[in-house]
């Protein structure tokens, strides 16, 4: 399969091989040849590196949504997860120019054969359950095979280029067809005239605040004492709230997981099964904000959803591109060293180790006061979802004796994690607490519309899963928190009636004299 005599010479024929055509020494030390070789490792490297890296996370837009990130960063980042790889290895090529083109050339063949193991490591443990030996041996055996025929086939010269090309279909994929795409291209949405005119008329001269504060992954199960009653020794806050309040204690969530189940909470809506899970982040204009946002002032803390538009959220500043190369990397070596799989992606944005200082910040920058435009708050707190490290007053404990991974339940047994799930649960009541002295300091926490809720359980039933619902965990996993302080109220009661975090809106509403513009799954909760 050879075209001529090698244009190195006979010297150098052997390293260089039958695979590159007879040619001048200009054609194999110019630029538009250094091109090609940088397309083969751009198909390779989209292989190992980019289509795993876009994959993921264009499944996972809360990690861009908690980043901050906005359109234009979403597309930095998949330019560079797709270019970074394949241009570094070029550069290294390049280097090897100042040796020869016999090294230059063999030094290629070193570059495709070790990306190569990369990516068949990678392709066959997506295929298979092997063990890690198993992979490793079949990456490098696979890296070291497609060298080989690089150097002796022109047919796979051939492959790798017209696959460099067509790698960048992972690049459309992920901007135009991903979850995360709808970040770049999806629809704006914002506060309709006629809806904001007709709550303005239905709420007066004298509306009170809401507020509404959503846990993540807080079971009622976990607030109890075991006789019916929130523990006042462990959650003294949840515990003088419901004492307040009024504590529906058969609700339940409609969503095991948080993308659907906060805004289920914020539409009143049951989410849709037939978009999953091929859906973006939710971006549905008929929701609390767009309710609510053209009368109320919005306070609004959101770490996985953009239902606010951004007329009356403004965006926080983005982290950069930096912090979300870095999510990438440490998720690329977590799958590589088996510490994280590609179906249980981690949210590093949402679950980082200040996610607690989080809370304290947006709690410390609400000035709620008696001014004529009343507040609505809305947080989504993301604890105590693990991992868990967190003490009751904040402080984060010994993570490198005790791990923190995401998953990493069987490391320590559910009922170390239990344990663990309760301290950090604790935290969470530590933040509740601090923001209704907040209200309380701004002398409004009498007269606000207070609602306390989770978005789903999280299970610790010896050999069942954590969060996929079956006979044994259901009611650790369905039942969630939920408190609701009508304006005035100072006395607690305890109702049983079946309600569901679909229920949350229609209740606001019902409670503020406002009749839904439009039509939802929920009911007001005096009506379940």
């Amino acid at each position: 399969m050879t075209d001529g005599p090698h244009p190195l010479g006979a010297g150098q024929a052997g390293l260089a091989g039958a695979a590159e055509p007879a040619g001048s020494l200009r054609r194999w030390s110019g630029w538009r040849y250094e091109l090609l070789l940088a397309v083969e490792l751009l198909a390779l490297s989209a292989l190992a590196f980019a289509r795993p890296v876009l994959d993921s996370f264009g499944r996972s837009p809360e990690t861009f949504i908690a980043r901050g990130a906005d359109a234009r960063t979403v597309v930095l980042f998949a330019l560079v997860v797709t270019l970074a790889p394949p241009l570094a290895l070029a550069a290294a090529g390049l280097l090897a120019r100042a040796f020869g083109p016999g090294v230059r050339w063999v030094v290629h063949l070193v570059l495709v054969g070790v990306v190569a193991s990369v990516a068949v490591r990678r392709l066959v443990g997506e295929a298979t359950a092997w063990p890690a030996l198993a992979l490793l041996a079949a990456g490098l055996v696979g890296g070291v095979a497609l060298a080989l025929a690089r150097w002796r086939l022109v047919g796979v010269r051939a492959f790798l280029r017209f696959a460099g090309v067509a790698s960048a279909v992972y690049l459309v994929q992920f901007l135009a067809l991903s979850p995360t795409g709808d970040l770049v291209i999806g629809e704006k949405v914002g506060v309709d005239a006629e809806v904001a005119a007709s709550v303005d008329a239905a709420l007066g001269d004298d509306p009170p605040d809401v507020v509404l504060l959503t846990f993540d992954a807080l079971p009622l199960d976990t607030l109890l004492d075991g006789d019916g009653a929130i523990d006042p020794q462990l959650f003294p806050n949840f515990a003088a709230l419901a004492g307040t309040s009024t504590w529906y204690r058969n609700s339940t969530t409609v969503s095991m997981y948080t993308r659907d189940a906060v805004p289920a909470i914020l539409t009143g809506r049951y989410p849709d099964p037939e978009n999953r899970p091929n859906d973006g982040p939710s971006t549905d204009p008929e929701n609390l904000f767009t309710l609510l946002g053209g009368t109320y002032d919005l306070h609004v803390g959101e770490q996985i959803t953009r239902l606010c538009p951004e007329e009356l959220c403004p965006r926080p500043r983005a982290a950069g591109l930096g912090r979300l190369a870095r999510d990438a990397v440490d998720w690329w070596r977590g799958v590589a060293q088996g510490d994280e799989t590609e179906d249980e992606f981690s949210l590093p944005a949402l679950l980082d180790d200040d996610r607690f200082g989080e809370a304290e910040d947006w709690i410390a920058d609400e000035r709620p006061e008696q001014v004529d435009d009343p507040d609505l708050m809305f947080f989504h707190a993301a604890i105590p979802h693990d991992p868990w490290q967190f003490l009751p007053d904040g402080t984060i404990y010994d993570t490198e004796r005790y791990p923190v991974g995401y998953h990493r339940i069987g490391w320590y047994g559910p009922g170390v994690g239990r344990q663990r799930h309760v301290l950090q649960a604790m935290a969470a009541d530590t933040v509740l607490g601090e923001f209704l002295d907040r209200l309380r300091d701004a002398g409004t926490f009498d007269d606000t519309l207070v609602v306390v809720t989770a978005d789903h359980g999280h299970a610790f039933v010896p050999d069942t899963p954590w969060r996929w619902l079956n006979r044994d965990n259901y009611e650790q996993l369905m039942w969630a928190p939920l408190l609701v302080k009508a304006p005035g109220q100072s006395d607690g009661e305890v109702v049983d009636d079946n309600v569901m975090s679909i229920d949350v809106v229609p209740t606001i509403a019902d409670t503020l004299g406002v009749d839904l513009p439009w039509d939802v799954d929920g009911r007001p909760a005096r009506q379940a």
